[in-house]
């Protein structure tokens, strides 16, 4: 003979509400509510705090500069400072130094979806022959963005500063253009806060003061600041047998910024967060339901606790057709 269906035969347990059985049965069925939901708390990690995403920010420069070259002159001996600043209040207090260099700026996008993979800055500043730059200092405003769920609009700085025991011509710098939190990104709305824009739009001027000292420190105090990370710096020595030799033609700085998709923490809404929980609670759920199962069929069919076993088959009658292949 073969077996061509079958169905199962429900055996039912039944004991007074009062009974141990009962208190038993009711027990196991809290605990396998409750103790998902005790072990994925105790974890630590059962509430999602901070979350975690890739985005690449978009990049903006404001044409808003200060450059300050420092060395000394060989006709005197004397420290000389070469100075220029994009803002006519910052030009004011270096007015003494000012120099008028060369700067060009420009994107590139290599994978053409919109968003500049980096930012390249040139800067010349004419120097007469017998004037010698040792130390640089330059600071750069770009507009930094992010577009996606997370948005936060700011206005970050690229600060560069190099010193050499030997007269330079040049200075190349390599960068990426990263996010430094003191805190997550929000999701509800945009991270809008005048204190990440400079004031009143002036940009570098809107400072404290517009000693490079004073703009880092203002910076250096906000949740939300753009870093230059891993840096490459090459110092390009004054060329000629001399090393105190003139540099003939002035001094190149050539700044470039790169900007990679960036790993940023957000602090996720209450729909994420009751999403993870569950997703925690619904996978211990199953672990421990399944022992309590077992356990609760192992004290009822082997009568552990008193109860009484009633069964009823399921079977239904078939009627067989009047013709047969």
């Amino acid at each position: 003979m073969v077996t061509v269906f079958s169905e199962p035969v429900q055996r039912r347990y039944t004991a007074p509400a009062c009974s141990l059985s009962f208190c038993f049965s009711l027990a196991t069925l809290v605990g396998a509510v409750l103790a998902p939901f005790y072990v994925a708390f105790a974890s630590r990690n059962f509430w999602l705090k901070k979350g975690t995403l890739w985005e690449q920010p978009q990049l903006q420069f404001k044409y808003d500069m200060l450059l300050l070259l420092h060395g000394i002159s060989e006709s005197d001996g004397e420290t000389q400072t070469w100075a220029w600043a994009s803002n006519e209040d910052v030009r004011d207090v270096y007015e003494p130094y000012l120099r008028a260099p060369l700067i060009r700026a420009w994107p590139e996008d290599d994978n053409l979806d919109g968003l500049a993979d980096r930012w390249t800055l040139a800067v010349h500043m004419p120097l007469d022959a017998d004037e010698k730059v040792m130390h640089v200092q330059a600071v750069a405003a770009f507009d930094y963005s992010l577009l996606g769920s997370a948005e936060l609009d700011m206005d970050g700085l690229v600060y560069v500063d190099y010193s050499s025991p030997l007269p330079g011509r040049g200075l190349q710098v390599e960068g990426e253009a990263r996010l430094h939190q003191r805190a997550p990104l929000s999701v509800r709305r945009a991270n809008a806060n005048p204190m990440l824009r400079f004031n009143a739009g002036r940009g570098l001027a809107s400072m404290r003061s517009s000693s490079v000292g004073a703009m880092m420190a203002s910076y250096a105090k906000r949740n939300f600041t753009m870093v230059l990370a891993n840096e490459y710096k090459v110092w390009e020595v004054s060329r000629g047998a001399d090393s105190f030799q003139s540099t003939a033609g002035g001094f190149a700085l050539n700044l470039t910024v790169h900007v990679p998709v960036d790993e940023l923490t957000y602090t996720p809404d209450l729909a994420e967060v009751l999403k993870f929980a569950w997703i925690q609670y619904l996978a211990l759920f199953a672990l421990f339901f399944a022992l309590i199962y077992a356990i609760r069929q192992f004290v009822f069919s082997n009568q552990v606790l008193e109860t009484l076993v009633e069964s009823e088959s399921r079977a239904k009658h078939v009627q067989f057709k009047e013709h047969r292949f």
